[in-house]
């Protein structure tokens, strides 16, 4: 998911599963799509094969469009608000050469707000809306975690994959902002992203179950240790 993480989270998958990691990623330099990975002839169970990076069925870059055998998905979310300002001012500041120029190039934050319709649920593997969201999650997806709590989220991937969770996620990528954002674009950005906000309110809810199981295991862990 574009501005939630992947920089950092990219490396850490990366150290899990090479030399069978791939990326998937638009060159917005000149508009074109990723080479598709043959799975056939790369994933072996004793190696499995993992792609990373954005599948933005509306750019034509979708799961459906290159992988519709896959049937497990790990992503990364963040809160809609934040998502927004953050690709706001990292497309103002690194999209001037890209082919498809943003529209935050001409937009104040507020009005951008006001106006744009982020495509963060264009990245999930099949259309979800506010009738089929939860059961879009619970089917598809092996965990999804928060930006918000990167470390966290991090550590229960690991575990639910069987790997070595990291000691340390770094924060990457960040971009210098500016200009005051007003009550009223906020409003109205929350307005018109009502399902997106369901979405990540019930991720965030899955995944801290999930961070307290882990928890809970861990000291359950320990105490034994210490006790023998």
């Amino acid at each position: 998911m574009p501005k939630a993480g992947g920089t950092s989270s990219r490396n850490i998958v990366r150290s899990w599963f090479e030399p069978n990691f791939h990326t998937h990623y638009i060159n917005e330099m000149d508009g074109s799509l990723p080479a598709p990975v043959d799975l056939a002839q790369v994933h072996c169970p004793s190696q499995p094969a993992v792609i990373f990076g954005h599948f933005n069925r509306r750019r034509g870059a979708g799961i459906p469009d290159y992988y519709p055998e896959v049937r497990q998905f790990v992503t990364i979310l963040r809160d809609p608000l934040a998502l927004a300002i953050s690709r706001y001012f990292y497309t103002r500041k690194n999209g001037k050469d890209w082919k498809q120029s943003p529209e935050t190039l001409d937009l104040t934050i507020n009005d951008y707000l006001r106006e744009c319709r982020i495509d963060m649920l264009q990245h999930f593997p099949t259309d979800t809306s506010i009738d089929n969201y939860e059961e879009v999650i619970h089917e598809h997806f092996v965990h999804i975690g928060i930006t918000e709590k990167l470390s966290c989220s991090m550590a229960v991937i690991a575990r639910k994959l069987g790997k070595r969770p990291p000691r340390y996620v770094p924060v990457k990528n960040r971009c210098s902002r500016e200009g005051t954002i007003c009550e009223q674009a906020q409003k109205a950005f929350r307005e018109r992203h009502e399902l997106e906000f369901a979405v990540y309110d019930c991720a965030k809810r899955l995944h801290l179950a999930e961070a307290s199981t882990l928890r809970c295991s861990l000291i359950q862990r320990l105490l034994g240790r210490s006790m023998r």
